[in-house]
């Protein structure tokens, strides 16, 4: 029997938990860090190279497989950028590349195809073909592919050609078998956590299911989805729009709820385009491009805390090696690999921890004193809002030695979030309770 975890959620939101919320800012200037990058390559520098598409690392000895835009596949050596292989992969564009984390084995989607590779040997061990002409131009050529960790099955997305087949689902890599079939569309490639126990799709909605049965699991609102390496939290991203803040939503399924809730100032995460979980599944880098500032992904050591580090976007992604040393992209014109320094981050975890918030009511009336703000004295505006994010009350109050006093009408017993800011800029946002 199905259980859809999307009601179980709305239940345990409405009467079991308090949902923290947080509104992403920064509330202080961190230094960007620039990438420790080992190498990089441009198409430039690749005879009969236009541009990158699709890419992924593993194997061993360690690789960037990248493919064309002509359908060539590239391998570069992860740690030096030599070209050690090129071949013809198919016929149109790649559209995913996918490495097993613990096999040499990766797999290329391209229209209508799957292929599955062996490495170094670049030979494909099994091909699956799924429906469709590549002359017909009405048709729905997308696919996109993702292997287990050993690297004996695969999961396909794609869209179906019959309302009474699925072609996506669970394939066998060894026979070429579907070993059941699920609806999952593929303009998100599926992502399966680091166990192999839970696989993420999305269909009409994002869906998670135990991968070995198919079983539906949980059923979350619509949305960019992505999963924690160990399968305990799944986020539902929202991307900001013009003058429309975006979101971050934190379900955690053991516990059955959502957790988390961030929103994303459209005027400072312009399309939030990247996200990715750290190791640990407890923290996560998010890409932030704001105008007239440099583009970056940050990091963030908590769901609801402030970012602690920021890397310069231009040779770092959200996309890392298995082992977590390495971020690596192939894309347009550029391939490259950095190493990815934890160190350094916690460095900047410990440096720029903002100091606790203390929120207290005021004895002479319904006023709360904020003390604890390491800001400049001056004028701050305020709002009240409640958990789902809509705003109740605002006002303006005077910041003086890192104490402001805020006056409060009336207000039904409830949690809220207050918010601080000064010129536009978000300094922080807490909880109360009234």
């Amino acid at each position: 029997m199905e259980v859809q975890m999307n009601r179980t959620f709305s239940v345990a939101i409405m009467v079991a938990s308090v949902v923290l919320t947080f509104t992403s800012t920064i509330a202080a200037e961190l230094e960007p860090l620039q990438p420790d990058t080992l190498w990089t390559r441009t198409t430039a520098q690749i005879p009969r190279v236009s541009e990158f598409v699709g890419n992924a690392m593993g194997g061993n000895p360690r690789v960037l497989i990248a493919g064309t835009l002509s359908g060539d596949l590239m391998a570069f050596d992860a740690m030096t950028g030599d070209t050690l292989r090129r071949v013809k992969s198919q016929l149109g564009s790649i559209y995913n590349i996918s490495f097993a984390r613990s096999a040499n084995v990766f797999s290329t989607t391209s229209p209508y195809r799957v292929k599955i590779w062996r490495w170094p040997e670049m030979d494909v061990i099994r091909e699956i073909r799924l429906p469709g002409k590549l002359e017909d131009p009405n048709s729905y050529r997308h696919v996109q592919a993702t292997l287990t960790s050993d690297g004996k099955r695969i999961v396909v997305a794609c869209y179906n050609r019959s309302n009474d087949t699925l072609h996506s689902g669970l394939y066998d890599v060894e026979t070429g078998d579907q070993i059941y079939p699920i609806s999952a569309a593929p303009h998100t490639v599926p992502q399966i956590t680091a166990d192999d126990r839970f696989v993420l799709t999305i269909s009409n909605e994002p869906e998670v299911r135990d991968l070995t049965s198919g079983q539906l699991i949980a059923t979350f609102p619509d949305g960019f989805a992505d999963i924690s390496e160990d399968g305990r939290y799944v986020c539902i991203r929202n991307r900001p729009g013009w003058e429309r803040d975006g979101s971050l939503d934190f379900y955690d399924m053991v516990e059955r709820r959502r957790v988390a809730y961030r929103v994303l100032p459209w005027k400072e995460f312009d399309g939030a385009s990247q996200f990715s979980f750290d190791r640990s599944g407890h923290g996560f880098f998010l890409s932030r491009m704001a105008p007239g500032k440099i583009p970056c992904i940050e990091y963030y050591s908590t769901f609801l805390g402030l970012p602690v580090a920021r890397i310069v976007l231009t040779y770092f992604t959200c996309r890392f090696s298995s082992d977590w040393l390495y971020s690596y992209g192939a894309g347009g014109t550029t391939a490259f690999v950095s190493r990815v320094n934890f160190d350094l981050l916690l460095v900047a975890t410990e440096t720029n921890t903002q100091p606790d918030i203390i929120v207290v009511p005021n004895p002479s009336g319904g006023d709360v004193d904020v003390r604890g703000l390491r800001y400049a004295d001056g004028p701050l505006y305020w709002t009240i809002s409640d958990l789902r994010g809509s705003v109740v009350i605002t006002g303006h109050t005077e910041l003086l030695a890192g104490t402001c006093r805020i006056s409060l009408p009336a207000l039904p017993s409830s949690t809220y979030m207050l918010g601080l800011e000064r010129d536009g800029t978000i300094l922080t946002n807490v909880q109360i309770q009234r």
